[in-house]
């Protein structure tokens, strides 16, 4: 199995403050996750979490399952909003809206999502072509293969040999400086 398909599934959640008349606050949002593995908790357990440590009341504005790694996305969503953070998971909402913020985190959960697609299909192309297949190979395909090889070590031996010539042409034009320098210190001297 492939490394970008995901054995560590999970919830990200955007949590947010409530004033003291039951309204979401405009100014902050956190954005967290919780792994499938982590066995009977939820987005709800972790907001009860950082409620110990805030004045506020906090609440669940948003969640979104992912079948990605939730691990991976939690990180690329705090990069993408980076510009917007507060402090730790803590981001400030552009003009008090939340929107914005969900918007950008399907888009990206989408992006893994379409890259285990991806993944999947290559892993099934793979499979399709057997070892058998691979150990007969015909006459033709390894002509082609020889010729590859050779036309490859050629492009080598090319850009071995330009590289050298144009190490030699330095080395030309460092002499040939060197001794215009000494013909004319010599001549500064013999005057």
């Amino acid at each position: 199995m492939s490394k970008t398909i995901s054995k560590n599934k999970g919830v990200i959640y955007f949590v947010e403050e409530k004033d003291l008349l039951g309204y979401s606050t405009p100014n902050y949002v956190k954005i967290g996750l919780v792994k499938d593995n982590q066995i009977g908790r939820s987005a709800e357990d972790r907001k009860d979490e950082h409620q110990t440590g805030n004045p506020r009341p906090l609440f669940i504005a948003h969640s979104m399952e992912t079948k990605a790694s939730v691990s991976k996305l939690e990180a690329l969503i705090h990069q993408n909003l980076a510009i917007h953070r507060h402090r730790g998971e803590w981001f400030v909402k552009p003009n008090g809206e939340l929107k914005p913020f969900i918007e950008k985190s399907n888009f990206i959960n989408h992006q893994l999502e379409d890259q285990i697609a991806s993944q999947k299909l290559i892993d099934a192309l793979n499979l399709n072509i057997s070892a058998e297949e691979l150990a007969n190979e015909d006459e033709e395909s390894k002509e082609i293969h020889y010729e590859l090889n050779r036309v490859i070590n050629l492009i080598k031996k090319i850009e071995y040999k330009k590289g050298n010539s144009a190490q030699n042409v330095r080395h030309i034009d460092q002499s040939k400086d060197f001794f215009l320098n000494l013909r004319n210190s010599m001549a500064l001297y013999s005057v």
